[in-house]
């Protein structure tokens, strides 16, 4: 529970929005792995409603179906985890044709992100992938 409070204050202290999300996102996560179903389902609502980065969305739709697995049935989790799973395929189809025009990083192609899933450009500053600052 330690580590979802952790992510939930430094998502809470985050003035970007994307970075918020990302980390009550990862909060949502950490408290459906300590069992706090409830915690998890309002936290991943929450990260949900702050962005449209695709790769943080299919994050916290994934927690969503996680939680509706355990609450309701395993065809609600299997619903939320296909919509999951269609993010991250339209994620890897854009880094594909990235890669193919030779570019790194897909800065510019979501609304209000620096690369999808919001890692940004690996040699600058900011967070890895795991959420830990560089």
């Amino acid at each position: 529970m330690a580590v979802s409070a952790a992510y939930d204050r430094a998502g809470r202290l985050s003035a970007d929005r994307e970075l918020k999300a990302r980390r009550i996102a990862r909060a949502s996560q950490a408290a459906f792995d300590a069992g706090k179903a409830d915690r998890a389902a309002r936290l991943a609502a929450e990260a949900l409603s702050l962005t449209t980065d695709p790769g943080i969305r299919a994050d916290a739709i994934y927690t969503r179906g996680a939680v509706e697995y355990e609450r309701t049935s395993p065809r609600a989790d299997a619903e939320l985890t296909i919509e999951a799973a269609a993010l991250v395929r339209d994620i890897m189809t854009l880094y594909e044709e990235a890669a193919k025009e030779g570019r790194r990083t897909l800065s510019g192609v979501f609304p209000d992100t620096q690369d999808a899933g919001g890692h940004g450009d690996r040699t600058s500053g900011g967070e890895d992938n795991r959420g830990a600052v560089r």
